[in-house]
């Protein structure tokens, strides 16, 4: 061994000694919601001790409370709670995440999602081994009920009552029956693996692009359709229907549903399964129809809720004595601006304006999230580390003017999938799926930059929007940068879908220039085509469907718009054709802005646009609410007292898949001019001209109108024809 090497060991050896010696010094330290990188630095600061961060930890968001504990317990807790481990190296110790972990980590929130799905399929087959046959007794009885229901519909005053009054009667009826019993029937691993924001379809004759049917479930659907014949006699008897408010139905769970007639066997059956966010919840639909594609039946169920665990579900009482938990100064004016939505940057003290804008030097978690558990620990004084995710901003929800109990507070966390113990001096919050929350976290030097280029005019550009689309986390699993983004321009921000506006930002310049007169989706590259699937795999795909010349009452046309067409991967059997043509109209036009609405609860309309032929439709259906009953209720229209003018942009995106099939997107993009706005005779009267006129075409169209049994307006000799 040469004498430089026996030097280096020699020196290694004695600064891992020193180390060591160091990790038992005593450290008090506190701190809100900080990224992990910062966090070390300053204990490492503060305990002479070398630490250090790696890429896969340095964005963990902690919170800490340490009352004089040894270093080396301090760090031990840290690494527990990030799920990683410190490595010690030449320069200190370094916390890191090895791929082993990860996939440990992986592998058990996959395991804990498969558990979560079987314990509720299990409780669902407990619940059915005491229900009762569907007898024509208990159709009669059924029926009844469902009428009293029905008839207690107020249109003057819609609640969640009249609702919860219908689904819960919903389940008792055939095809609530069968949702409730296909639910068990499914594969948990497979409800565990499904990703967000994609419909996966089951079908009885699959294509290419669905998996086949469950054989468990045909026995299911024959006893439905057997049921429903039962059903569809008392139902028919009773008279039942669904209530109306104007042109609006309002569904009964499929009470009064497909009971015109006898029901015979399904040619097809579709179950669909969707999971919305980053949790476990996934909802469940139904579909059958008959040989030439029209629905028969439809329902729709879930399975996956949030069950509380035993230690969440014990009713919390306050400690005689002890300090609740309030909510802090700055989060209250956070929450007075979300509530009201229609000046926020304007209630927002501009100190506080200035830290929303910076969210790379001050976490937004600090200002929402950390300060309640920071509460806790000094409530109880306990130890604390908790790693926080963008998933929990703001959550619990708690009331600005009302204290909770520590307890309370607690049992809270634990409903929202939070891992939550007190032991042995510690409180340790942790989410409970830390690497699905992982990924979904935004970056905050994006979000900064998205924020501050947000606040510079109080909007952005559709190209803007679209750049920024791609660098953060979807809207649906992470509604932070949505919720700051409300806080310093209400009505800066419009997402619309946010794969369309992905799938703009990934076009390059020429595949841009291409748009108006025609963009191959053969010539996509498989990270475009993805966005499109995407917005073909969402929950309510906007398809269209053009039939041939003289083709209005043709099977297809009935198959789309009363059938299982609508359906993308019926309608699209072997996914996007690569002959299919996407084209796009860009569109500038003129309109005029409405004023924020808010009532002492809530905003009811933010700021909202109309062109000349919307704010001509809007007035008209004011004028004769005897026509459009549902127009006569202030509080839930947009206030059109006061109006100011501007410039909307408006782009609209057809995806042509087919001659017949194509899917419609748009995206939007309001200028609204400075000032404060005016009454309608103010505007320029070259546009309250075209809106009169508009108004008077209308008028006429509508002359001797009348409103039909379903409370939609009927024009004579024409039909009923919906306002825009």
């Amino acid at each position: 061994m040469s004498i430089r090497i026996a030097v280096s060991l020699l020196a290694l050896l004695a600064c891992g000694m020193a180390f060591a010696q160091d990790l038992g010094r005593k450290v008090s330290f506190e701190c809100q919601a900080t990224p992990a990188k910062e966090v070390v630095q300053r204990l490492s600061s503060l305990c002479g001790v070398p630490l250090l961060t790696a890429p896969q930890t340095e964005n963990e968001v902690l919170a800490l409370r340490i009352r004089d504990l040894p270093l080396e317990e301090v760090m031990g807790r840290i690494a527990s709670a990030v799920d990683g481990t410190w490595r010690q190296e030449s320069d200190g110790y370094r916390l890191i995440r090895p791929p082993g972990m990860l996939h440990a980590e992986q592998d058990r929130e996959f395991a804990n999602r498969v558990d979560q799905y079987r314990k509720e399929q299990a409780i669902i087959r407990e619940e059915l081994q005491n229900r009762p046959e569907f007898s024509p007794t208990a159709a009669e009885a059924l029926a009844k009920e469902a009428r009293d229901a029905i008839k207690s519909f107020n249109p003057n005053s819609v609640s969640n009552v009249f609702w919860q009054r219908t689904q819960t009667l919903a389940k008792r009826a055939p095809i609530g029956r069968v949702m409730s019993e296909i639910a068990p029937l499914l594969d948990p691993k497979e409800l565990a693996s499904l990703e967000p924001l994609i419909k996966v379809v089951y079908s009885s004759s699959p294509t290419p692009m669905q998996r086949a049917l469950p054989d468990k479930v045909w026995p299911l659907i024959k006893r439905f359709v057997a049921e429903q014949n039962v059903w569809v006699d008392a139902a028919q008897r009773y008279r039942l229907a669904n209530p109306s408010i104007g042109y609006t139905v309002w569904s009964t769970g499929g009470l009064a549903d497909y009971i015109d007639g006898p029901m015979g066997a399904p040619a097809k059956v579709l179950l669909t399964e969707f999971k919305s966010s980053a949790g476990t919840y996934v909802q469940l639909e139904l579909i059958l129809a008959d040989s030439h594609g029209k629905v028969i039946a439809r329902a729709s169920d879930g399975i996956g809720m949030n069950r509380p665990d035993s230690t969440a579900s014990k009713p919390a009482k306050a400690i005689p004595g002890e300090q609740q938990i309030q909510m802090p100064d700055r989060a209250k004016s956070l929450y007075k601006a979300l509530r009201t939505r229609t000046h926020a940057n304007e209630q927002i003290p501009p100190d506080l304006r200035e830290v929303l804008l910076h969210p790379e030097l001050t976490d937004p978690l600090a200002l929402l999230a950390s300060d309640p558990l920071l509460q806790v620990a000094h409530i109880r004084d306990l130890n604390l580390v908790a790693v926080l995710t963008d998933g929990r901003a703001g959550q619990p929800y708690l009331d600005p003017d009302r204290p909770v109990s520590v307890d309370a507070y607690l049992g809270q966390l634990r409903l929202l999938e939070q891992t939550v113990k007190v032991q042995d001096g510690w409180l340790v919050c942790v989410p409970k799926r830390p690497a699905q929350e992982r990924a979904c976290q935004a970056d905050r030097k994006v979000l900064g930059e998205f924020l501050r280029d947000l606040g510079k005019n109080g909007t952005l550009t559709i190209e803007e929007r679209a750049s920024f689309a791609l660098r953060l986390p979807d809207q649906a699993v992470n509604a932070l940068p949505e919720m700051l983004a409300s806080m310093i321009a209400p009505q800066g921000v419009n997402y619309f879908n946010p794969n369309i506006l992905r799938f703009y930002g990934s076009l390059q310049p020429e595949q841009r220039r291409q748009l108006p007169r025609g963009l191959p989706l053969g010539s996509l590259t498989p990270y475009q085509s993805n966005f499109v699937y995407r917005m073909l795999a969402g929950q309510s795909a906007s398809l269209q469907f053009q039939p041939p010349p003289g083709a209005m009452n043709s099977d297809a046309y009935n198959a789309f718009y009363n059938g299982i067409l609508r359906e993308p991967t019926e309608a699209l059997p072997n996914g996007i054709p690569a002959n299919g043509i996407l084209r796009v109209i860009d569109q500038t036009t003129e309109a005029a802005f409405s004023t924020p609405k808010s009532s002492s609860q809530f905003a009811r309309f933010d700021e909202q646009s109309f062109t000349a032929d919307d704010l001509a439709w809007q007035m008209f259906m004011h004028s004769r609410t005897d026509l459009f009953p549902g127009m006569d209720g202030n509080d839930f229209q947009p206030n059109l007292d006061e109006l100011a003018m501007g410039r909307r942009r408006n782009m609209t995106f057809t995806f042509q898949f087919t001659p017949m099939i194509s899917m419609l997107e748009s995206l939007e993009e309001t200028t609204k001019s400075p000032g404060r706005g005016t009454a309608f005779q103010n505007l320029p009267k070259a546009f309250v001209n075209q809106v009169q006129e508009r108004i008077d075409s209308i008028s006429k169209s509508y002359q001797n109108a009348r409103l039909g049994p379903a409370g939609a307006p009927i024009r004579p000799s024409r039909g009923y024809i919906p306002p825009r």
